[in-house]
């Protein structure tokens, strides 16, 4: 239900609207998505019982990346002893990503048992995973086990103005992790909602749970509280605002993150004309070294960004969209800071076949620490956040051509032009 089990569930729980807190529904999906790692491959059911119950059941065997540990068998070869670690990136360019290729064979099943009576509903979830091998030292949190089971429970509260659900999850090892989200409406004109989540430190259900290339553990406990506000039908706020603590490497024991992130969106829309959107967002994060007697502070961010947007529909077929994006560091030292400036433009051919939209974006950011991130259209199924540093302008064109109804042809184009000062050239 809410994510514990088969992911880390972590970006169900924040955002700037209140509704997407919620989780309206256990089903089983299809994995639309670029990303190997979290696709499984096999057969699944959604079973039709007597009301209240529901029911689904899954089987998946897939085979996924992992570097291989090897050791001396005294006759001057090896043997695999297990892995060590899992390869998340997808990417298989060297010779060493072509080694790890697909070595680990991962099998996963279980199902879902559910009963509604009234504004209640209550879930049971059984889930075991099993891998051809066992693991011989993995960093944090992945058990050692070829065979590990997974119980959670899951529960929805209805009403007329509330909206409650949660789950209670529990890994091999007996470690527990729960979120819960509650939304309440309060009139037509605002809503509310608080989520709490949190992860035992050695819990342990999927890969996401664990960075396995860079040892960094997901595990968190986090506090989150967004409200919306519509005083007119043209005029809407969102405010949110999060607490969280992450657990760092093992290297530094001990320690952990706490981060505040505070979030306002103010928005007015002039129905199928134009829309202006303003919104500031100020995250600040410390790393605590936590010994037996004291919590010392040894590293800290403070950073802030305002974003204006005006979007405008200039017919059915045509729109585009301004942008200003500042962000500056407020931590300790020097000041950094960095601006970009976009435009975004969409066209639709009056045939109906092609269709075309673009960006251009000038930004001059002086820092790394202040790096400008903007997500940008791409071809289907791919996801791309784009990372602004330096000073320089970057411009892509998707193309998307739908010759038939079942086949659509999609390309990209994008250059980024980097200016270098110091050295007076250009880099492309």
């Amino acid at each position: 239900a809410r994510g514990l089990l088969m992911s880390n569930g972590l970006f169900r729980l924040e955002g700037l609207d209140p509704a997407f807190a919620i989780n309206n529904k256990t089903f089983l999906k299809a994995y639309q998505a670029s990303g190997e790692n979290d696709m499984l491959r096999g057969i699944a059911s959604e079973f039709k019982l007597p009301n209240p119950w529901t029911a689904l059941a899954f089987y998946s065997q897939t085979r996924i990346d992992a570097h291989l540990e090897t050791q001396s068998n005294g006759s001057n070869s090896t043997e695999i002893s297990g892995w060590t670690r899992l390869l998340t990136s997808g990417y298989h360019r060297t010779i060493s990503e072509l080694e790890q290729r697909k070595n680990l064979k991962e099998e996963w099943f279980g199902g879902h048992m559910g009963y509604r009576f009234s504004a209640v509903e209550i879930g049971l979830s059984l889930l075991h995973r099993r891998f051809n091998m066992s693991n011989f030292k993995e960093p944090f949190a992945i058990p050692t086990k070829m065979d590990m089971s997974f119980i959670s429970v899951d529960y929805k509260l209805h009403s007329t103005n509330m909206r409650t659900e949660g789950e209670i999850a529990s890994d091999p090892s007996g470690h527990v992790a729960h979120a819960h989200t509650s939304l309440l409406g309060l009139g037509k004109k605002c809503s509310f909602n608080i989520s709490y989540s949190h992860y035992d430190p050695g819990f342990y259900s999927n890969r996401s749970q664990v960075n396995s290339q860079s040892t960094y553990s997901w595990n968190e406990e986090r506090l989150n509280l967004g409200m919306q506000l519509q005083p007119h039908y043209k005029l809407q706020m969102n405010i949110s605002g999060n607490f969280s603590t992450i657990p760092l490497p093992e290297s530094t024991i001990g320690s952990k993150q706490a981060e505040w992130d505070y979030h306002l969106s103010i928005s007015y829309t002039e129905r199928k004309k134009y829309k202006v959107r303003l919104q500031f967002h100020t995250i600040q994060s410390l790393t605590l070294f936590e010994s037996e007697r004291t919590h010392d502070i040894r590293s800290g961010n403070h950073i802030i960004q305002t974003q204006a947007y005006l979007e405008q529909i200039i017919s059915r077929n045509l729109d585009w969209k301004l942008r200003a994006i500042w962000k500056k560091n407020l931590s300790g030292g020097i000041p950094s800071q960095g601006i970009a400036f976009a435009i975004d433009g969409r066209y639709k051919f009056p045939n109906g076949k092609w269709t075309a939209n673009g960006r251009i974006v000038l930004f001059d950011i002086h820092d790394y620490q202040v790096r400008i991130f903007i997500n940008e259209n791409d071809v289907r199924y791919h996801f791309n956040l784009s990372a602004l540093s330096g000073k320089g302008i970057r411009m892509y064109l998707n193309l998307r051509y739908k010759p038939v109804s079942k086949l659509t042809l999609e390309a990209k184009f994008e250059v980024t032009t980097l200016h270098e000062q110091a050295e007076n050239r250009a880099l492309k």
